[in-house]
């Protein structure tokens, strides 16, 4: 049985929330960095906090918490690298002309023959299939009005 209206419990509840707000604060360098597990943990403490909320002021406490938590984690996603690849030209060239010379090294002076370059076409022509732009059949001069 459960007493929603015990004021020492409440106090108690709102003081942890304060308690993990001000620590979530002082800490946001701390809980952003790629490799620390801290924000989960603020999480996991705020869901066992959450579980003896009965009043609103708990509940706007809580709801602040998880406002807080989640501006850090755009921060911490933000932070995160993801282009793990980069686009290397002079890679691509080399690795582009030894496709459409039939997978020889070229040196410089090498050509490539008409048959390279038809099987570089037929190889790309499905990324560059396109519908064709919609055009109207009926376009009425501009300053033209029916009445």
């Amino acid at each position: 049985m459960e007493d929603h209206g015990d004021p020492e419990k409440r106090r108690t509840i709102r003081y942890k929330y304060r308690t993990l707000l001000q620590k979530t604060q002082d800490n946001h360098q701390e809980l952003i960095r790629p490799e620390s597990d801290q924000l989960q943990k603020t999480l996991d403490e705020a869901d066992k906090l959450f579980q003896d909320v009965k009043q609103p002021r708990e509940a706007a406490l809580d709801s602040q918490l998880l406002a807080a938590v989640s501006n850090l984690s755009k921060k911490k996603a933000q932070s995160l690298q993801a282009d793990f690849v980069a686009f290397e030209p002079i890679e691509y060239a080399e690795k582009l002309m030894a496709y459409v010379s039939g997978n020889r090294l070229p040196d410089d002076r090498q050509k490539v023959n008409q048959d390279g370059w038809e099987s570089l076409g037929e190889a790309v022509q499905s990324f560059f299939n396109r519908s064709p732009p919609l055009n109207f059949m009926c376009v009425q001069p501009k300053g033209y009005y029916r009445e």
